[in-house]
């Protein structure tokens, strides 16, 4: 696989892009802020990178072009990458096929397009089918392109691997090992395991619940049980009863129906009495009513006088009353006024005396305030004292710390220094080594680069005569494909034309169809309008349409026979009428042939207006007695000149009319207008399309006869073009694999060089090593004495902090106690301060509450003299109204003695009449009482239905049937004995749960189910475990293959770019009892080995390099990006830097960002960014192995 284009449209900077790659090396130069990187953020982009922060960009949308002053931001981005050479074939750089996931197998290109909208709506295509995330860093992954680390190399990463702890550091040695999938994997476990753990322990905690559950439920169903059965016996025995006293109801019933006949009959005798003795009542109430009348005129006179001097007693009393009422008013006012005024005395009194205690506690308040400042100023002596001696005492700790330091750094010294003098002595017999075996590969690389020689020669003159021949069939194929292209061109604009005039055709002829306003089904019956029969020069349509108006669009027929059965049709359809005209109209005798000479006239209109053949009647009935003059003034003057025997219709060239009467009309509108015009054009529309039609045909034959060329020039060219890429790319293999050989030559006389300077200073160093073991044991014997000393001083400062903290706690203890008084004496000073005001404020209130009293016992005083003068007045007029009475009571007794012997006397007759009611009530009353029993009865009955049918489902036949016909009075007791007994112990059986029977079969069956849950749960994280532990074993023994590989991959890498020196990876174990980490030690030419964080900063970034290509080496992918990682190099590890970059081109492909000439020299091909336009960039290519050819 390889990336073989990029295409770029609103990313960033750049708007509309596309970028070839070739196999090789890429350049991509330019200026600082030109958008070189973009393109690397375009790539990593499409790749599915999700993060903002590797975008160099706030949000997601920001990757979208913005646009400048010129251009206008587009709403969303889209990028394309195509990857070729993915067949599982071999990819141009011969690199190991790359695997695809099964649905690309039969690709040999494969697309990636990823596409974001400025909403934040994102997409994804793999050959323009929407797809995933997933699928596309999938389909990366399976062919080794997936590892960012790989794919992408940024100068930021060299930083990074520099400043990255032996941790970090590990992960990239896990990526080039692969194991990155296999710890998602195992993340992927681990997620599966915690969820089926958390799983099982619920399963197991429904499990025990539902045990639990089943015990009491297994109980439940028992008692459910035991219940049913004395539910079935109640039950039974409850009918037995129940169907002996629905029989006794029924039985009380009828006894009650046959009472009720009994006393109907009692009732009717009874009525009779009772209306005679009603009617007698009645007659006498009558002459009752007329003496009540006269009584109750007399009972008014005598109550309207009694009224007067009750009214006149009564004021009397009420005027007592109130005067009393009064006087006990004024007596309370006056002794609230003196209740008030002794309150007021009191209240005076009390804030005297508040005022002298919150003059004591003033003074109390200033006291307290005075000791609290000293004792504030004790505290802060006391701790000033107390931060000094911890000052001293963190002094102390520091310098024993320092002492713990150095002498653990001399012990770590003298320890390193045995281990790196044992190192030395096994580094020394392995170099020795690694010499025998370079002099025997720099043998193997010299034969291999004469043989390189001479196949490069061979396939250079091979490649010499494929290109002249190639370029000459190139021309030729060339030429027909820029004809082919015109042929193409002329194609479509004649389809053009075509298409124009047949879409003007259906427009006129729509316009047509309306005008004629008939239905195809009427027009198919005849073949011609008027308008298709004539033919009008165009500067006298006007004229001909006003003159002949809707005759134009008049359809012809043979007889006016027909035209009745076509309006028939028309009237069927619902579609009103129409106009029709005979092809061969009768004429008898029309207008005079008459002519009209002068300035201004035209002519007749049968002299301009030819007809088709066979229709010269129509146009003579049509046009016979018109004339056409140039303006309507013209046709006023001619049509003063007529006289009945010389006489005609004028119109004008505008389509103004003049009759021989002297009627004018303006020009015509409705469907005739533009009728005649219409038709002309569809004549023209309709040569001009089959012209149009043949020169589309010809111009299709002469295309497919220079396409047949074209096929028949291409298939030698592609022949050729082909062979000229095989020749091109083994040229370029044999230049490279000579270059490489070349290049190995040199290395391996540097690596033996090398081999025997770092042997030599092996041992040079390993007797310096034992020279200074002594001297760093008697080091730290001194260090140890310092150390003794120091903690002894810092013991003393220790105690010294105690005294002063003690002393510290005691004074903050006295503080708080008088700020304690303080605060206590200030809330006494506010409430003493807040009691004076509540007193002022009621003395206030009490002055007006005093003030008001005395108005109130002023008014109450007045109101009583008032009353008793009232009073006086009232008595006076007593005496005449008493008179007045005394006359009315002895009318009134005089016609109560009458009336009273009138009610006498009905009184005795209502009382026969109500001895009869009496004895009617009596009936009435038994037989509501009998009533009253049938019906409560007949409501047990109607209770006993509903408890037969509510209760057990049974109706009272089916009650019978199952407790049998005879059910005897005798056997009813003992029954209901019994079903009291078995109520009772339903009672005793307490509340029961019926269903408990079903539950606990459901519980039962659930407790099945779950217990095989448990066991399948407890399988899967058995299973699990071993998935996890055999990834752990994998991984473990994965990275330490890798970690041996890359150690000496790392080591030959160092030797390349330092041109001698080594380097070497060793674990770090982790303080925590993790994985090990991963540290570097390096030893340029001519140095002592040291860590890389002792290097300098051009050693560093060669160092990091060194471990990335190495870590490229073991796990190479098909293609590479790397963005300016070659900045902080000088010239002359530029030159190795390259050396390198083009021994890993053989398998890879690589694009490189960069500013270094040297690293451009070696490109395959060169891209320029510039900005021609500010805000937008813009490509250059140059394709440098095809120059080099050329040259």
């Amino acid at each position: 696989m390889y990336l073989k284009q990029l295409e770029m449209n609103g990313f960033k900077s750049f708007v509309e892009s596309r970028l070839f790659f070739q196999p090789g090396i890429t350049a991509v130069v330019g200026p600082n802020g030109t958008g070189k990187s973009n393109i690397l953020d375009a790539i990593l982009w499409v790749l599915g990178e999700q993060s903002t922060k590797a975008m160099r960009s706030e949000r997601m949308e920001d990757v979208i072009f913005n646009g400048t002053e010129s251009r206008k931001p587009h709403g969303m981005t889209e990028v394309s990458l195509i990857l070729g050479a993915v067949d599982n074939g071999p990819s141009p750089t011969d690199a190991a096929p790359a695997p695809l996931p099964y649905s690309l197998e039969e690709c040999r290109e494969v697309m990636v397009t990823r596409r974001l909208f400025r909403d934040g709506v994102s997409e994804y295509f793999i050959n323009k089918t929407p797809c995933r995330l997933k699928d596309i860093r999938s389909l990366l992954l399976d062919s080794r392109a997936g590892s960012k680390g790989h794919t992408v190399i940024e100068q930021g990463m060299i930083d990074r691997l520099l400043k990255a702890s032996p941790l970090e550091r590990r992960e990239l040695i896990e990526e080039t090992a692969g194991i990155i999938r296999y710890k998602k994997q195992k993340a992927e476990a681990l997620r599966k395991l915690d969820a089926t753990t958390q799983n099982l322990l619920r399963v197991r905690d429904i499990v025990n619940e539902v045990k639990r559950q089943l015990g009491s439920l297994e109980r439940q169903a028992r008692a459910a049980e035991a219940y049913q059965a004395l539910r079935q016996e109640v039950r039974r025995l409850e009918l037995r009863v129940l169907v002996h006293d629905y029989r006794e109801v029924a039985g009380e019933r009828h006894e009650n129906d046959r009472r009720l006949n009994e006393l109907d009959m009692r009732e009717s005798a009874e009525v009779a009495v009772v209306g005679r003795h009603a009617a007698s009542v009645e007659t006498m109430q009558l002459e009752v009513t007329h003496s009540e009348t006269a009584l109750s005129a007399v009972r008014e006179q005598m109550a309207a006088a009694e009224a007067r001097m009750t009214q006149a007693g009564t004021a009397i009393e009420l005027m007592v009353q109130k005067i009393a009422f009064l006087e006990e008013q004024r007596r309370r006012v006056e002794a609230d006024v003196e209740h008030v005024r002794t309150e007021q005395r009191d209240a005076e009194t009390e804030v005297k005396g508040l005022r002298v205690t919150a003059e004591e506690l003033q003074a109390a308040f200033a006291l307290t305030s005075n000791l609290a400042a000293e004792v504030e100023t004790a505290l802060s002596a006391a701790q000033q004292r107390y931060r000094e001696s911890q000052a001293l005492l963190e002094s102390a700790r520091a310098a024993v710390m320092e002492h713990v330091l150095a002498g653990t750094a001399a012990v770590n010294r003298l320890a390193s220094d045995r281990a790196r003098a044992g190192e030395l002595s096994r580094r020394v017999e392995r170099l020795e080594q690694d010499r025998v075996r370079a002099g025997a590969r720099l043998d193997a690389v010299t034969v291999a680069l004469s043989s390189h020689t001479v196949r490069k020669q061979e396939l250079e003159t091979q490649l010499a005569a494929s290109g002249t021949s190639r370029g000459d069939h190139a021309e030729t194929a060339h030429r027909l494909k820029a004809d082919i292209a015109e042929c193409d061109q002329q194609i479509v604009r004649l389809q053009e034309k075509l298409t124009v005039s047949i879409a003007r055709g259906k427009a006129l002829h729509a316009v047509k169809q309306d005008a004629v306003i008939l239905p195809p089904s009427v027009t198919d019956r005849f073949g011609e309008t008027v308008t298709q029969v004539l033919t009008v020069p165009a500067e006298y349509e006007a004229a001909v349409e006003a003159v002949l108006g809707h005759r134009l669009v008049s359809a012809l027929i043979e007889t006016p026979s027909e035209a009745v059965s076509l309006l028939e049709t028309l009237k069927a359809q619902g579609l009103g009428g129409g106009s029709f005209l005979p092809r061969r109209p009768r004429l008898f005798g029309g207008p005079p042939a008459v002519t009209f000479d002068g300035p201004g006239v035209l002519g007749s209109a049968l002299s301009l207006v030819r007809a088709r053949d066979g229709y010269e009647d129509l146009v003579q009935y049509l046009l016979a007695g018109v004339v056409i003059v140039d303006s309507l003034e013209r046709a006023i003057t001619v049509w003063a000149s007529m006289n009945e025997a010389r006489r005609a219709v004028l119109v004008t060239v505008k389509g103004e009319i003049l009759t021989p009467e002297g009627m004018v009309s303006g020009t015509p509108i409705g469907a005739a207008v533009g009728a005649i015009s219409r038709e002309r054009e569809l004549l023209s529309l309709t040569a001009q399309i089959e012209d149009l039609e043949r020169r589309v045909e010809r111009a299709r034959a002469e295309r497919g006869i220079l396409e047949e060329s074209f096929q028949s020039a291409a298939l030698p060219l592609e022949a050729l073009e082909a062979e000229v890429r095989t020749l091109e790319m083994a040229v370029l293999s044999e230049r490279k694999d000579q270059q490489r050989a070349e290049e190995d030559v040199t290395e391996w006389r540097q690596r033996i060089e090398t081999t025997l300077a770092e042997r030599l200073a092996a041992e040079a160093e390993l007797n310096a090593l034992t020279a200074s073991e002594q001297s760093l044991r008697e080091e730290l014997e001194r260090l140890e004495s310092q150390k003794l000393a120091a903690e002894q001083g810092l013991v003393e400062r220790q105690n010294d902090v105690a005294a002063n903290e003690d002393a510290f706690t005691h004074q903050q203890a006295v503080v708080a106690q008088v700020r304690l008084e303080k605060a206590t004496l200030c809330d006494r000073l506010d409430q003493a301060r807040r009691d004076i005001s509540r007193h002022e404020d009621a003395i206030g209130v009490r002055h007006v509450r005093l003030s008001e009293l005395e108005r109130e016992a002023a008014r109450l005083l007045s109101a009583g003299q008032a009353a008793c003068d009232e009073r006086r007045q009232t008595e006076a007029s007593l005496p005449a109204i008493i008179h007045g009475v005394d006359e009315a009571r002895q009318r009134l007794k005089e016609h109560q003695e009458a009336q009273t012997l009138r009610v006498a006397a009905l009184r005795a007759q209502e009382s026969e009449w109500n001895r009869a009611r009496q004895r009617l009530e009596e009936v009435h009353r038994e037989q509501e009482s009998v009533r009253l029993l049938r019906m409560e009865a007949q409501l047990r009955l109607e209770g006993y239905d509903a408890q037969f049918t509510g209760t057990y489902g049974v109706n009272f036949e089916t009650a019978v049937s199952e407790v049998g016909d005879e059910v005897r009075d005798e056997d009813i007791g003992p029954s209901r004995e019994k079903l009291a007994l078995k109520r009772g112990r339903l009672q005793d059986l307490g509340p029961v749960n019926v269903m408990a029977i079903d539950e606990h079969r459901e519980l039962k069956d659930r407790l099945d189910f779950l217990l095989k849950q448990e066991e399948d749960l407890a399988q899967s994280v058995a299973s699990l475990k071993a998935i996890i532990s055999r990834i752990n074993r994998e991984t473990k023994q994965l990275f330490m293959e890798t970690f041996e590989q890359l150690q000496t991959t790392f080591g030959e890498m160092f030797t390349t770019f330092f041109d001698g020196g080594r380097a070497e990876l060793f674990l770090v174990e982790d303080e925590e009892g993790g994985e090990p980490g991963v540290d570097i030690v390096a030893q340029p030419p001519g140095k002592r080995l040291k860590n890389i964080t002792m290097l300098s900063g051009g050693e560093r970034a060669l160092t990091a390099m060194s471990l990335i290509f190495a870590s490229f080496l073991i796990r190479p992918t098909p293609f590479c990006v790397l963005d300016e990682i070659d900045a902080p190099l000088d010239e002359e590890n530029t030159v190795r830097f390259t050396r390198v970059l083009q021994r890993l081109a053989s398998n890879s492909q690589f694009i490189v960002i960069t500013h270094s000439k040297q690293t451009m020299e070696v490109a395959d091909s060169l891209y320029g960014v510039t900005m021609e336009e500010p805000g937008i960039s813009a490509l250059v290519s140059v394709r440098l192995s095809k120059l080099l050819t050329t040259v």
